[in-house]
């Protein structure tokens, strides 16, 4: 009777023993699942698709590249975007063949809105003035005059900007149009992209005032053009990108304004150009100073738009975006809006050999936009609780410091004022004392603009800084960008950030801590997944405000270089890994410089985000040093990007 009782309990044990393994089976295959099985988009809009709990990389695909894009080819997630009407799937594959799919609906963007009615325009004026030296003739001007600032100096304009204390009087948009707001007297000044300044005194009357000025019409073109009478480009003719630019004579390659996206050697093919494809056009009145009128506009998706280059004829014209998806654009001119975009860069060449530049926004598109007080998840409030603890570092433990606005430095030469200016971004002072013997300000101050130029001493903490003068002193009063904002806010007691960059450096620990929980105390491999992660979840374009910051790959997950190399210095701070912000010598591209087991290596994300031909993550420039990134830069077709100045720690 006892061995019945004990075989009738062994079977029992079997039985839920088995049960119990398919329980665990089941879970475990039920972990694995996509976020979404059925999606339905407009035309234009993005998303992001991922394998919850994923065990292994999944290979992306979508069965219609023509209705929805994959952007991200392998890793646990994807981005995806809408481009036309219509249905597909999206296949996520991995390396055991286990499949997720998702259907996705295309809908076109509802445009039946009945119009409203243009009004007839008001025959309104521009004036126009051209800056040619640092300081120029004042202007004389009546209140609600509109005066139209182009640069007639060799250079790129990187913004216009008015000082506060004269913003009552004047005001001033990104392309240079100064508004005559009050009667006084004030300054429109320019920054050009290699750190030259150019000032215009503007002096405001409240009645007439005669201006000999050349004007035009303040709405020279119009929105649209129904119809283009030049000759269109072949069909199959390649959107040519800003590495990719047609051999004509005596034009200078073009590049990238804000950092370079890589292109891959293989894709070095070049359509050349022997003659213009333009029909021939009418003769126009040759200018000193040929000029786009307007050199910006708006216009809708499926709209067109003819772009104006007075004084001269046009070449051909390109894209300056490394996205093929936010417009169309004929070699004469013509451009036709795709998908939604702010300030996207087209470059037009001259017949005058010289290059122009054109901003397009495809309307619908909007900033990041803080929203009323968020309210903190248990996550968050617990995350908030570390930032503003008294230590700092995930790899090692640092012992918060006590913030100082003022810093006082004794500068003597070029590198002394590099240390001081280095020393004093890194302490985010709000206000820096550069004291010297010899010399004047205005010399101190063009020695600080060179090295912001060629070290990017500034830009990659700053968004902008201004300079006050004193007999024995200049003092440099910067503000700070949201990512190093956060760095500061780690480092020191009692330095106040905003919502925005408290959110952003959640976003960052958490990815700096995932990393360190991979690979517990092995830099080398937390670097590694760090770059990979930047590649898999972040977009390079120039459509968002915070492309150079940090704030615009966490937030919106978008950015050009100088936002990548801000990010990855965030995250190294972070994790209490040293690094460095490195700017090339021409000032077009930044990366990072980190060290890892005492020595110093080059990490660039941002060419390592793209893919070859076979669909796998280039890796080319992870953790170099200096002889190998000359070697390894001498592959594409740009080495000169990663030349830089001789680095000062």
């Amino acid at each position: 009777m006892l061995k019945k009782i004990l075989s009738i309990l062994l079977v029992l044990v079997i039985v839920i023993g088995t049960v119990t393994v398919l329980q665990d089976e089941t879970t475990v295959n039920a972990a694995e699942k996509i976020n979404k099985k059925k999606l339905t988009l407009t035309v234009g809009k993005t998303y992001k698709l991922k394998i919850k709990s994923a065990k292994t990389k999944y290979t992306w695909t979508s069965e219609d590249t023509s209705i929805v894009k994959v952007k991200t080819k392998k890793g646990k997630s994807t981005k995806i975007t809408a481009l036309s009407a219509g249905k597909t799937t999206i296949t996520a594959t991995n390396t055991k063949g286990k499949k997720f799919t998702c259907t996705v609906t295309v809908k076109a963007k509802n445009n039946t809105s009945t119009p409203t009615p243009t009004p007839e325009p008001k025959q309104d004026y521009i004036y126009l003035y051209t800056i040619n030296s640092g300081t120029n003739t004042p202007i004389s001007v009546k209140v609600g005059d509109k005066i139209q600032m182009s640069l007639g100096v060799n250079k790129t304009v990187k913004r216009y900007y008015i000082n506060d204390s004269d913003k009552n009087k004047l005001s001033v948009d990104d392309y240079g149009l100064v508004v005559a707001l009050a009667a006084g007297s004030g300054y429109v000044k320019v920054e050009t992209t290699d750190y030259n300044y150019y000032t215009v005194q503007v002096n405001v009357s409240e009645g007439n005032v005669t201006t000999d000025l050349p004007k035009v019409t303040s709405t020279p073109m119009p929105t649209s053009k129904p119809e283009v009478t030049a000759t269109p480009a072949p069909t199959n003719m390649p959107t040519v990108k800003p590495t990719e630019v047609p051999k004509t004579t005596p034009t200078a390659t073009p590049k990238p304004t804000t950092g370079p996206k890589p292109t891959a050697p293989e894709l070095t093919n070049v359509p050349i150009m022997t003659e213009s494809p333009t029909a021939t056009p009418a003769p126009t009145p040759k200018l000193a100073n040929p000029y786009l009128s307007p050199d910006h506009a708006t216009i809708k998706i499926n709209e067109k738009y003819q772009i104006n280059l007075i004084g001269t004829y046009i070449m051909f014209c390109y894209e300056n975006t490394w996205d093929d998806v936010y417009a169309e654009i004929d070699p004469t001119g013509v451009i036709t809006g795709k998908m939604e975009c702010k300030n996207a860069v087209i470059n037009i060449l001259g017949e005058d050999g010289n290059t122009y530049r054109f901003y397009l926004t495809v309307s619908g598109y909007t900033d990041h936009v803080e929203d009323q007080p968020e309210v903190l998840t248990e996550e968050d409030i617990k995350l908030n609780k570390i930032l503003y603890n008294d230590t700092y570092g995930i790899l090692k433990k640092s012992t918060k410091k006590t913030y100082t606005e003022e810093l006082y430095y004794d500068v003597t030469d070029r590198t002394s004022l590099i240390k001081a200016a280095h020393d004093g971004l890194e302490k985010g002072g709000k206000r820096i004392h550069f004291r010297f013997t010899d010399h004047d300000a205005d010399y101190w101050q063009s020695e600080f603009s060179y090295i912001r130029q060629y070290r990017g001493e500034s830009g990659s903490y700053t968004t902008m800084y201004s300079i006050e003068k004193g007999t024995n002193e200049i003092i440099l009063k910067p503000t700070y960008k949201d990512g190093w904002n956060v760095v500061l806010a780690m480092r020191y007691k009692d330095y106040e950030i905003s919502e925005k960059a408290e959110k952003v450096w959640r976003e960052a620990y958490k990815l700096a801590n995932e990393a360190y929980k991979q690979h517990p105390d092995n830099v080398r491999e937390i670097l590694s997944y760090i770059n990979k992660e930047l590649c898999d979840m972040v977009e390079y374009t120039y459509s968002n405000t915070d492309h150079d910051d940090a704030s615009g790959i966490f937030l919106d997950h978008k950015g050009v270089c100088a936002g990548y190399s801000s990010a990855v210095s965030l995250l190294c701070n972070i994790l209490g890994i040293d690094n460095m912000v490195i700017f090339s010598s021409d000032g077009e591209h930044s990366w990072n410089y980190v060290k890892v087991d005492g020595k110093w290596y080059h990490l660039d994300v941002t060419f390592n985000d793209s893919l070859r031909s076979d669909g796998t993550y280039r890796n080319d420039y992870f953790l170099l040093t200096d002889e190998e990134l000359v070697e390894v830069s001498k592959n594409y077709q740009h080495p000169e990007y990663h030349q830089y100045e001789e680095i000062i720690e």
